[in-house]
């Protein structure tokens, strides 16, 4: 290969040696900068060039590698061949880029989506990736909070952000533009990344493109601490800044501190006044001040591991708050004004920490909420005082400590949620501890995909029988099970997701018959457990086997 390069052109050796040098010689970083290629001019027909690609084993069912080996059309080749200075001055030098990649994603299978992005809503959402550190993994729930803010694209069809941000990370990814660091059982993007070679090329390089300083203005980002902006940056920044994100990564008192004066700066001086999005995830304990009620256009307040003790009472003034992350906060009671926020769909609360309600307001309810997660329950009135209004939710996340004849209010309550798609029960002692677990009817359930139940059932595998044929994850941990269930799950024809963790089982043997489209399988802790039988023919979609 050496030989070949030393007789490739000039141009072919120039590229090869800028590439190679700024991906620090790593074949995937090499594949991000393949898209370069067909902004350099050169004739992609080149055989030199089609040798180093695959010198670096790029795949030949990538789209890149495919379009570049066909002839390229007359418009694009003639955009590619402009003058380097009309390519500098011209605004919309970075479009070519992003055009090219909606020309290549194009070409890919089609998906349920059908409503593609723009090049401007494509500009944008890879401007998302620049609000965060470089090397960040990025949960995909976030970038749906930033998309749902600006409204990127309007569909004709009952399409969810979260649905149309998948789509396009997956299209991403497998045109190797973003990095998928972690996937679901549903092979949904849960965590992803810019590569540093594109976040280079598309940020530092294009920082001046009108596109990029348009978002810019709309999403102030904090990269070291809250410090870094004082009063007179505020007076000049734009007044209708839509999100805030914050990645103070310091610990102590001067976080909160920093961001309860930032805060009320902000909001005094009128630049948050169209604020929809203020995540402050990882900011360690920030101070919220009660005048964060003025934020009236806030749809998102993100508050997930912050280890924040209370939030203020004002919250109640928020009106347009469509979600509210307290996960692994220190936050044990919720305000009674929460009850106001009539547009409320998701509350996230602090399962480890026994987060509960103040009673319902006789005027006030969530109608809207269709997530309520990670919910302390230790005493039922909270049912009828509340929650049993709570008619369309389709996540819930339960936690309790009560006796089993005290669960069967949940039941009663629970199995009316006739739109969950997905529920966690977890029955615990005052130390946290698994305790008896109510064995509830769940058959009504018909949406219902994903159960998670902890706590001891004290019966034997018919319980299954009692939930829905639906189910595609299903965990167990603590169940106490004597008889082999795996007779009964076999048979679920949907079912991806099966764990078993400690305490769930408690016999000696089982046996694997069935689970035709089981993907995953994971046995944690199983003590007693001796031996595994598989019978020819099972799992035979298994990608994962997991015993510990």
């Amino acid at each position: 290969m050496v030989d070949d390069f030393e007789s490739a052109s000039d141009n072919v050796k120039k590229l090869a040696e800028e590439t190679v040098g700024r991906c620090v010689g790593l074949p995937l970083q090499i594949l991000h900068y393949g898209y370069l290629i067909l902004m350099s001019g050169i004739d992609v027909k080149d055989p030199k060039l089609l040798q180093w690609l695959q010198h670096f084993k790029i795949p030949a069912q990538k789209p890149w590698l495919d379009y570049l080996k066909n002839e390229v059309p007359p418009e694009l080749k003639k955009s590619l061949h402009r003058q380097e200075k009309e390519n500098k001055d011209c605004p919309q030098h970075e479009d070519k880029i992003f055009g090219t990649i909606l020309k290549t994603m194009e070409d890919c299978p089609p998906s349920e989506c059908d409503c593609p992005p723009s090049e401007c809503d494509l500009i944008k959402i890879f401007s998302f990736f620049n609000l965060f550190p470089k090397d960040h993994e990025i949960p995909a729930r976030r970038l749906v909070t930033l998309f749902d803010a600006e409204r990127l694209v309007k569909c004709d069809k009952n399409k969810t952000h979260k649905v149309l941000v998948q789509h396009y990370l997956k299209a991403l990814s497998g045109l190797t533009l973003i990095q998928a660091v972690e996937m679901n059982i549903d092979d949904e993007v849960k965590k992803c990344r810019l590569p540093s070679a594109l976040r280079e090329h598309f940020f530092f390089e294009s920082v001046s493109d009108k596109h990029f300083v348009s978002v810019s203005d709309k999403h102030l980002a904090h990269h070291c601490h809250v410090t870094g902006i004082n009063s007179s940056d505020l007076k000049t920044m734009n007044k209708e800044l839509i999100s805030c994100l914050s990645f103070d990564p310091r610990e102590g008192y001067k976080p909160g501190e920093d961001v309860r004066k930032f805060l009320q700066e902000a909001i005094a001086s009128g630049c948050f006044r169209s604020l929809k999005v203020l995540d402050l995830e990882h900011v360690f304990r920030p101070q919220l001040p009660n005048t964060i009620g003025q934020l009236n256009q806030l749809k998102y307040l993100g508050l997930r591991w912050t280890y924040l003790e209370e939030i203020p009472s004002s919250i109640g003034n928020l009106l347009n708050l469509q979600t509210l992350d307290v996960k692994h906060t220190y936050v044990r009671i919720l305000p009674k004004s929460i009850w106001k926020l009539q547009k409320l769909r998701h509350l996230y609360l602090s399962q480890s920490h026994r987060s509960k309600f103040e009673s319902q307001p006789k005027a006030s309810s969530l109608n809207n909420l269709e997530t309520l997660w990670g919910l302390f329950l230790d005493d039922v009135s909270a049912i009828k005082n509340g929650l049993n209004k709570l008619k369309n939710l389709t996540k819930l996340g339960l936690t309790f400590e009560l006796e089993l004849s005290k669960q069967e209010k949940v039941e009663s309550w629970v199995k009316d949620l006739t739109n969950l798609e997905s529920l966690r029960l977890r029955s615990i002692d005052e130390k946290g501890d698994a305790q008896n677990l109510r064995v509830m009817d769940l058959s009504k359930l018909k949406k219902l995909s994903s159960l998670y139940l902890f706590g001891s059932f004290g019966m034997r595998h018919y319980l299954f029988n009692k939930y829905p044929p639906h189910l595609s994850d299903l965990t167990l941990s603590a169940s106490g099970l004597v008889d082999d269930p795996m007779p009964i799950l076999g048979e679920l024809s949907e079912l991806k997701s099966l764990c078993f963790y400690f305490g769930s089982y408690k016999g000696k043997e089982m046996s694997l018959k069935g689970f035709p489209n089981l993907l995953v399988l994971k046995l944690w802790k199983l003590e007693s457990l001796e031996e595994l039988q598989v019978e020819a023919g099972a799992m035979p979609k298994l990608k994962e086997l997991d015993i510990s």
